[in-house]
């Protein structure tokens, strides 16, 4: 996967080849470093979709699920959601 160089993922503001800027770090993951490829494939997501649709509601018509932070991995959740993944 080929992200932008040295432009923030989330603010798109410079940087100095880090996937994200110290401004998000800070807002988005607390001041830890998360890395920008999540550690389950996108079938994981659909799968996660059809067997937590009765027990998770995130409204609108494009795909999503809920995401947590395990140390410094986003990991899919059913419970306390902190992030959404569209």
């Amino acid at each position: 996967m080929m992200f932008p160089q040295n432009l923030c993922l989330s603010t798109l503001r410079p940087t100095n080849g880090q996937p994200y800027s110290p401004e998000a770090v800070e807002t988005l993951w607390a001041g830890k470093q998360v890395p920008p490829v999540l550690p389950f494939a996108q079938e994981t997501v659909a799968h996660l979709r059809r067997e937590g649709a009765p027990r998770v509601s995130i409204s609108g018509v494009q795909e999503k699920i809920s995401l947590r932070l395990v140390g410094d991995v986003l990991t899919p959740t059913e419970h306390d959601g902190e992030f959404i993944l569209k």
